[in-house]
């Protein structure tokens, strides 16, 4: 699968003068290397579109990017905050990161441009261990392929993209998966990267981590006889020691300073979410959930790991086998458990099946390489032809019917025309087409030609179409135009109805902190109050008045209402003026470091 070099050309450049070792030194390199090269291009050409260059989207990136900028402009590095509110569903080492990187870029970048390096950066940490975990248990020749595979699954495309803490997450489990696998052959070096991946993933994303990996490294000498040593507990017990310091210092500071918090954290937003006691953490547990939506978030990974298991049904009982296949059984049984469903919460899922699906695609016959061949040909070219034929028909009005179904379905006057966005979207297609059409009939090339055709159609939505989605998933003209009608003096804006992702962009583009319906005394103490979706004719006629209501451009599901107390309470401190300092208004349960202080325009929001 390297860069063509035949033996004549080769035995040609021998032949000649002066460069005959050099030529046939590139040659060599070619032969070995070109194939490891055109894999890091497909795989830049799926990551990098779409990294930047666009607004926080709703919801998970809106109230990321909230908590990253608490964190940024505060000297308070232990609570999550979001809108003057603690927010304790995750750790904040994903945070930290990528606060880190906006202070490191923020003479160049704003503070959502910089921030998403980290996504970047825990995607490269993700894609370097999954290819170490395969070469570790099959080889190098496979190893190149896993993270192909993995960029390959049509659930992954988005979900990789997004500022959010599972990214974090998935590096801790490769990182783990690997040091697992070591373990056999390098016991020390193993049980460092374990105890690393344990204590990364933990410090991102909870208990999920730590619970999964102990389960499963308890399971295995069940299961092989090589896991049934003496130097297998050791092991364990040196992870351990290694993953202690981020198990245990967060949570016992966070303990110490805000037990409230620790509470909320550890019963409510981990055990709470998966035993399902409190109603949190997505949709309500439907049985059948995963079921629906693991067969083409993990396509074409699961049929590629299973036809690997099927050929090596004869030599099954090895770790190369067992270790991944085991692991993605006991996820999917976790998250069959689990009363709380989210496809986000199956993403570790699909690294152990890209390791076995490398396995699988080189192991693939003729008929099933031409099967991914065609699919892709039909799928990711029915797709990107709409792409483009929707595009010009948005520009130009024509055909009529064309635009006006698109327009249905995007903001009116969204579309724009930029010479960039254009060339990139050209170089794509045209990479696509020209790799597909020399592609060789092999499992390798055909997995190269999935993988870019999913990069095509991912580069063309974020350039052709980057100004449509950022008008339709962006909270910024909305935020914008309610900061105008905010009222120059007010104490408090108490929310109802507005979620978590609306109250981070309401700190983020108006630096207003807001208060929760939910929480006692707000909706008796606070002058102003913000309610989404509902029309509040009822508090209009309780006592409060509007003052202004809108919507994102085109959005019929989410409306917001601004409405201010007839008589507020004259007793009540001012703690805000508009246009100068403010010490933002807390709940007395939140008075755990003192008030925080900032000016509202020292720091800019950037719309991107």
């Amino acid at each position: 699968m390297g860069i063509p070099v035949t033996e004549s050309e080769v035995r040609r450049a021998a032949c000649d003068g002066g460069g005959v070792h050099g030529i046939a030194r590139l040659a060599a390199w070619a032969q070995e290397h070109g194939a490891t090269l055109l894999i890091m291009l497909v795989g830049l050409a799926w990551l990098l579109p779409g990294m930047f260059g666009r607004a926080p989207w709703k919801p998970d990136e809106a109230y990321t990017v909230a908590v990253i900028n608490h964190f940024y402009h505060s000297h308070d590095w232990l609570v999550p905050m979001l809108g003057g509110q603690p927010f304790m569903e995750k750790p904040p080492l994903f945070y930290w990161t990528a606060t880190g990187f906006a202070w490191l870029l923020h003479p160049l970048l704003g503070l959502n441009a910089a921030a998403r390096f980290a996504t970047l950066f825990y995607m490269l940490v993700t894609l370097v261990f999954v290819w170490l975990l395969a070469r570790e248990l099959y080889g190098r020749s496979v190893a190149r392929l896993a993270p192909l595979v993995l960029l390959s699954c049509l659930g992954f495309l988005y979900r990789g993209h997004e500022l959010f803490t599972d990214i974090g997450l998935l590096a801790g489990f490769a990182l783990a998966w690997y040091g697992m696998a070591l373990c056999l052959r390098r016991p020390l070096a193993g049980a460092v990267l374990l105890g690393l991946g344990t204590g990364l993933g933990f410090m991102c994303k909870g208990l999920i981590a730590p619970g999964i990996l102990g389960l499963i490294f308890l399971c295995l000498p069940l299961l092989l006889r090589e896991y049934r040593t003496r130097r297998w507990w050791l092991t364990a017990g040196v992870a351990l020691l290694v993953a202690l310091p981020w198990l245990l210092v967060w949570p016992i500071l966070l303990y110490q300073q805000a037990p409230a918090q620790f509470h909320d954290w550890f019963w409510d937003n981990n055990l709470g979410r998966f035993l399902g006691w409190n109603g949190m953490g997505g949709a309500f547990h439907d049985r059948w959930y995963y079921a629906k939506q693991l067969p083409w978030m993990c396509f074409p990974a699961w049929p590629l790991a299973l036809y690997a298991v099927w050929r090596q049904r004869g030599n099954w009982r090895t770790p190369a086998v067992v270790l991944p296949a085991f692991s993605a059984l006991l996820i999917i049984v976790v998250l069959q458990v689990s009363r709380s469903t989210n496809d986000v919460y199956a993403l570790p899922l699909l690294l152990p099946l890209a390791a076995l699906g490398a396995l699988g695609v080189t192991l693939l016959p003729k008929p099933g390489a031409r099967f991914l061949y065609w699919s892709a040909w039909l799928l990711f070219g029915v797709v990107a032809s709409l792409l483009w034929w929707g595009w010009i028909a948005a520009l130009t009005g024509r055909p009529m019917w064309l635009s006006a179904e698109f327009s249905r379905w995007i903001p009116t006057g969204s579309v724009d025309f930029q010479i960039w966005a254009l060339v990139i979207a050209l170089l794509y297609s045209a990479a696509w087409l020209y790799l597909g059409l020399r592609t060789q009939l092999s499992g390798e090339r055909m997995l190269l030609h999935w993988t870019l055709g999913i990069a095509l159609v991912w580069c063309l939505t974020m350039s052709l179409w980057l100004p449509a989605l950022n008008a339709a998933k962006s909270y910024a003209p909305v935020m914008t135009a309610l900061r105008k009608a905010i009222p120059a003096r007010y104490n408090c804006i108490v929310t109802q109805g507005v979620g978590d992702s609306e109250r981070g962009m309401l700190d983020y583009y108006d630096s207003v902190n807001s208060t929760p319906s939910w929480i006692k005394g707000a909706l008796q103490s606070c002058e102003l109050m913000l309610v989404e979706n509902d029309k509040p004719a009822a508090a209009a006629t309780a006592g409060w008045q509007l003052l202004w209501q809108g919507a994102r451009n085109d959005d019929r599901g989410e409306h917001f209402w601004l409405l201010a107390r007839v008589a507020p309470p004259a007793t009540l401190p001012l703690a805000r003026i508009a246009g100068g300092p403010y010490v933002e208004h807390h709940h007395p349960r939140q008075h755990l470091h003192g008030p925080r202080i900032h000016d509202r325009h020292s720091h800019p929001r950037d719309p991107f």
